[in-house]
């Protein structure tokens, strides 16, 4: 007998996507909010968070699928870890963490919880304070996406940063 898939109205099934060693990452893809919610919940993002700026409002993907598939899925983040080491990223430290990176948010330090990721933009070194200022771009669940400080973002996307890198 043929199974049938039946969907939630609210997303569809999202793009075909495989690691570098082959395994299939399952995706979605959501609907468009309308307009003018993802206006609304963009202001209030900028309300909270003054320094982080908007590049794109979009709610079809997630941070997960903005990373590794090109904005054009949802990826739900448990499978960030078959990701990374599929793909063969390494873990860094964050002095050796270079424009390119990725950046992994783990809920508190339970490194089995991942929160959220993003893509490291910019890193410069702030002289007073004798450390790093990094800019990491990422997409906010179903608002939108922003280029902001590795720190700003949402308490719910976790307090623990951990970098990785494909580079060799």
């Amino acid at each position: 007998m043929e199974q049938i898939l039946i969907l939630p109205p609210d997303f569809d099934v999202g793009v075909n996507l495989e690691t570098r060693k082959g395994s299939k990452i399952p995706t979605q893809r959501y609907h468009s909010r309308p307009p003018d919610a993802m206006r609304e919940a963009d202001r209030v993002q900028r309300t909270k968070f003054s320094r982080i700026k908007t590049r794109s409002l979009d709610s079809t993907y997630n941070c997960v699928g903005m990373v590794f598939a090109f904005r054009r899925a949802w990826i739900e983040p448990k499978y960030v870890p078959k990701l990374l080491e599929e793909d063969e990223y390494r873990e860094v430290h964050r002095n050796e963490a270079v424009p390119g990176d990725l950046i992994v948010y783990y809920n508190n330090n339970d490194r089995t919880a991942i929160r959220h990721v993003g893509i490291i933009m910019k890193k410069e070194g702030n002289v007073e304070a004798g450390d790093w200022v990094i800019r990491v771009l990422s997409k906010w669940g179903q608002d939108g996406e922003y280029l902001h400080s590795e720190k700003d973002v949402p308490i719910l996307f976790g307090t623990t940063r951990v970098y990785y890198s494909e580079r060799k």
